[in-house]
């Protein structure tokens, strides 16, 4: 009796396993489509320039806390900011004109905004270097500065631009993204603030570069990430891998005796020796 109540059991507990589920109790199918909490858009940048392109990208927020980038007919597109920015059905934005715009993205019932910054297109032709103390009356280590001019009449973005010098071994100086150089304005990059504020109380916009400026002649030069140059400045002809180009009109100028810089006083820049003049340092002025 008691092996037959034993198959009995055995029968009944298979029965059980092998009837669906209810209608409204679905395990399986809940850890196959575990459905989605919220939506998000994730930009590769949040900040772009007029006429270039960012990739936006719906994600899915999951009941397990992870984010599912979803595609399809059912994710659909369209910018609250149309003069400011565009996106397409595949979520490429483009920068139309300056200012904050907005982007929304529609999946299944879910909607999701999210902000894009258009800035001005970066005008790398009117930034160029306007004073340079490359022999302080002290030690030179960590006391030399190099001064920037934006003499366009817009704000100018300068995130990837490279200082570099005369030696081609020395690790340039690149400007961290986001860095910007007011219309009309002047920023001081510093080899060190310590050294900079000994000497005129004051804390520079950047510091630490890391080559040393040569007092028998060097080369200061901005480029652009390619390598494409924007201005350059050569003290007493220049280095030996940059001497001053033909064009330059001088071998031997500006130069500037120790305790003073080497500054601009042309505008707009000509490329030649003519731009500039020596005098005691006056960062900002």
């Amino acid at each position: 009796m008691k092996i037959f109540r034993k198959i009995l059991e055995i029968t009944a507990l298979a029965l059980a396993f092998s009837c669906k589920y209810p209608e409204p109790y679905r395990p399986l199918l809940e850890l196959l489509d575990p459905g989605i909490y919220g939506l998000e858009i994730i930009l590769d940048s949040g900040h772009i320039h007029e006429n270039d392109t960012v990739r936006a990208h719906a994600m899915a927020i999951l009941p397990n806390g992870k984010k599912a980038e979803v595609y399809g007919e059912e994710v659909a597109w369209e910018s609250l900011s149309p003069g400011i920015a565009s996106v397409d059905k595949d979520g490429k934005v483009t920068g139309l004109s300056v200012g904050t715009g907005e982007i929304r993205v529609f999946y299944r019932d879910l909607a999701a905004c999210s902000e894009i910054i258009v800035a001005r297109k970066p005008d790398y032709s009117r930034i160029m270097i306007s004073e340079v103390l490359y022999d302080p009356a002290e030690s030179d280590d960590g006391r030399e500065f190099i001064e920037l001019y934006n003499d366009g009449d817009h704000e100018c973005d300068i995130g990837g631009l490279l200082i570099v010098d005369g030696n081609s071994s020395s690790a340039p100086f690149v400007f961290s993204s986001g860095s910007r150089i007011s219309a009309k304005g002047r920023l001081i990059l510093a080899q060190s603030a310590e050294g900079f504020g000994d000497q005129f109380g004051a804390s520079p916009d950047y510091t630490g570069f890391k080559f040393a400026l040569n007092n028998s002649g060097e080369a200061v030069i901005i480029t652009r990430p390619d390598g494409t140059v924007i201005d350059a400045l050569f003290i007493k002809g220049g280095s030996e891998e940059y001497p001053s180009p033909e064009t330059w009109g001088s071998g031997a100028l500006p130069s500037a005796q120790s305790g003073n810089s080497v500054q601009r006083i042309n505008f707009p820049d000509t490329d030649t020796f003519l731009d500039w003049t020596s005098g005691l340092p006056s960062p900002w002025e």
